[in-house]
């Protein structure tokens, strides 16, 4: 049962990149609008019927203890989920500059009403991927892996999108005993999407046009943001690692100077036993 919201993710992710193909192909007058309506509708019972089933199969993990699966099931559906809502959010994004291309014909209207729509539809499925997640945190306070305040933290970072996958993650890392570890994967993560988004912009693949240097020393906004994001994600993978390997040196030198102080007492009691001349 632990698979079956990833497969129904990965159903949707398909059925967004159809969309896209009937897009790009100019096939629009051979398909009635009426069949995307109904296969996102069926879409939308099978997750809900998924939803119904990870909620049963949390309870039941919850009541076995099984804390390994419940933190590993919060991390792979998160991850399963990540291209179903890239692809939604293009989707998305793409129906509502369509309405305001529209607008003075009187449909775009119509098509914010449906970017609303499948907005909150999105944001349910979102929350319906915490469950594993809840039931972790709910089951790492139970055998006091996670305080209070995490608790809190981890709950709050799993209703918001994004961070819900990051917040899988650091949970994995404390199940496994390792949250700096975890830590440091969610920054370097987040560096190099950083970077990702920056690139993307500079080649135009979020509807402007590709960056070019101005012949007059200008910076158009777009360009000077799509800069912005690449420094800012350079910076954070470079501050992550430099903390990441002054952290471990440090870790490393004291773990040293334990065993030197394990040694001395060693050496000292062992004399102390042994008899004088």
């Amino acid at each position: 049962m632990r698979f079956v919201q990833p497969v129904v993710l990965l159903l949707g992710a398909a059925m967004d990149i159809l969309v896209f193909a009937v897009y790009e192909l100019s096939v629009f007058e051979q398909f009635d609008p009426l069949w995307f309506f109904v296969i996102a509708g069926a879409w939308n019972l099978l997750m809900l019927i998924a939803t119904i089933i990870t909620i049963v199969d949390s309870a039941r993990k919850i009541h076995a203890r099984k804390t390994r699966q419940l933190a590993t099931d919060a991390m792979v559906v998160k991850l399963a989920s990540i291209p179903f809502f890239l692809l939604n959010f293009a989707v998305l994004a793409a129906v509502f500059i369509g309405g305001l291309a529209i607008l003075a014909f009187g449909v775009g209207i119509a098509l914010w009403v449906a970017v609303a729509i499948g907005s909150g539809l999105t944001y349910l499925t979102m929350l319906s991927t915490s469950v594993y997640a809840w039931a972790a945190i709910a089951q790492l306070r139970r055998e006091r892996i996670i305080g209070r305040g995490l608790t809190v933290l981890y709950t709050l970072l799993s209703l918001v999108p994004v961070t819900d996958i990051a917040a899988a993650v650091l949970l994995f890392g404390h199940y496994r005993r390792r949250p700096r570890l975890a830590l440091v994967v969610v920054l370097l993560s987040a560096g190099l999407l950083t970077i990702a988004l920056g690139v993307g912009g500079l080649f135009g693949l979020f509807g402007y046009a590709p960056f070019q240097f101005p012949s007059d020393g200008g910076l158009d906004p777009a360009g000077f943001l799509s800069i912005s994001l690449i420094i800012l994600g350079t910076a954070m993978i470079l501050v992550t690692g430099i903390v990441a390997v002054v952290r471990r040196s440090a870790l490393r030198l004291e773990a040293q100077r334990a065993a030197t102080a394990v040694d001395a007492s060693t050496e000292s009691t062992t004399s102390d036993l042994v008899p004088a001349g």
